[in-house]
């Protein structure tokens, strides 16, 4: 059954009307027809994107992101019975990836010899996978992609685990599909390679968080074995009225820690936010812009001075200091520190410390059963 979907990925412009076509395929055009593609190309109106395949220049941004996104569509034009899988599926369909992009991963059928094409990987799958894909509508044209519930899998089959958690956290987040869904399918594919993988990532999944980032930090915390924090951990006062909802939660040691993303003062401009403004109303935007920065930085501030007044000790991370690393020396010294519980509610941000993860063997049946707390066909629950 296929399903399909209309969406124009991140990246992209639109195409202009009475223009010419988003993509041209040179492989039927002859004489001078292919002349005039080629001519358009030298005044780079066109862009070549792979062997026989043009696209218009003004529907892919400078971004090196888009250009790879741009480059898989095209592959999928020139060879129709790819399917495109993994992180290629994923950002086709819109999904955050923790990594940049790398080579396009394309689904081919079985028993099928595959082209001869550099800077692409092919791969064959089961037939549970193959028939499991739907239609993304691109601005250039509709392709083939593997379902959110394969693209997610797929990526923990095949890409690093920082992309597997932040795209099973974000469909889990967007109601995509459930942990149930994952575990039939992940039953019903069968013995396929690196399953096991899978299951082991699924321990660190999590749909409470709520960017990439917050992703990122719990499975930093999960890898360098800290205490089992709560994530969007609910904070109260004695009269029972709300305070915050915090990133992590460590309740018996009364740590907060809290990722500061930019867009959460707002001070990432929005694609096309101060479009069709000049002067001085592209001025009063830049201005109220700024006004509602102060504001949430205030607002954060007082927030934090009450969580203090509670008794928490928060550590605040950034994307600089978490690729420095120091701010898991500073939550360290805080947790040996004596301090008295505080009462809060979240949910456990994973299943299992890493040691155990690391000596857990055995067949995929077995191992759903012992790391996820399920038997295949139960509904599965959070375990504290």
């Amino acid at each position: 059954m296929t399903t399909r979907t209309e969406k124009t990925t991140p990246g992209e412009a639109s195409a202009a009307p009475g223009s010419a076509p988003p993509l041209i395929d040179t492989r039927p055009l002859r004489g001078a027809a292919r002349a005039r593609v080629y001519a358009s190309a030298r005044k780079h109106d066109l862009m070549c994107a792979t062997r026989g395949i043009y696209l218009r220049s003004d529907t892919v941004d400078g971004s090196d992101e888009a250009k790879w996104r741009a480059y898989a569509v095209a592959l999928l034009h020139r060879y129709p019975k790819a399917v495109a899988m993994a992180e290629t599926a994923a950002s086709l369909h819109g999904f955050p990836l923790a990594d940049a992009a790398r080579e396009p991963s394309l689904q081919y059928p079985r028993r099928t010899t595959f082209p001869s094409c550099g800077r692409v990987r092919f791969r064959s799958a089961p037939t549970v996978a193959r028939a499991d894909r739907v239609r993304v509508e691109t601005v250039w044209g509709p392709v083939w992609v593997t379902s959110p519930l394969q693209t997610a899998i797929d990526v923990a089959r095949y890409g690093s685990v920082e992309d597997a958690l932040v795209v099973f956290d974000h469909c889990l987040r967007e109601r995509l599909f459930t942990l149930d869904d994952v575990v039939s399918r992940i039953l019903a594919l069968g013995p396929v390679h690196r399953l096991a993988r899978v299951v082991r990532i699924l321990v660190v999944v999590n749909g409470a968080s709520e960017s990439p980032r917050e992703t990122l930090v719990r499975y930093r915390l999960w890898v360098l074995g800290f205490p089992l924090p709560l994530v969007q951990a609910t904070v109260r006062d004695r009269g029972g009225a709300f305070v915050a909802r915090t990133d992590f939660c460590f309740p018996d040691h009364g740590v907060v820690v809290e990722y500061d993303g930019r867009p959460k003062y707002g001070v990432v401009d929005e694609p096309g936010e101060f479009d069709g403004l000049s002067g001085d109303d592209l001025v009063g935007a830049r201005v109220a812009k700024t006004l509602r920065t102060r504001d949430a930085l205030m607002g954060e501030q007082r927030r934090q001075r009450r969580l203090e007044a509670l008794g928490f000790r928060v550590v605040r991370v950034n994307w600089e200091t978490f690729r420095g690393g120091e701010w898991t020396d500073h939550l360290r010294r805080l947790l040996e520190l004596e301090a008295p519980a505080v009462a809060c509610r979240g949910v456990p941000a994973w299943r299992h410390p890493k040691v155990v993860v690391d000596a857990a063997r055995g067949s995929v049946a077995s191992l759903i059963v012992r790391l996820l707390g399920v038997t295949p066909g139960v509904p599965m629950r959070w375990t504290q």
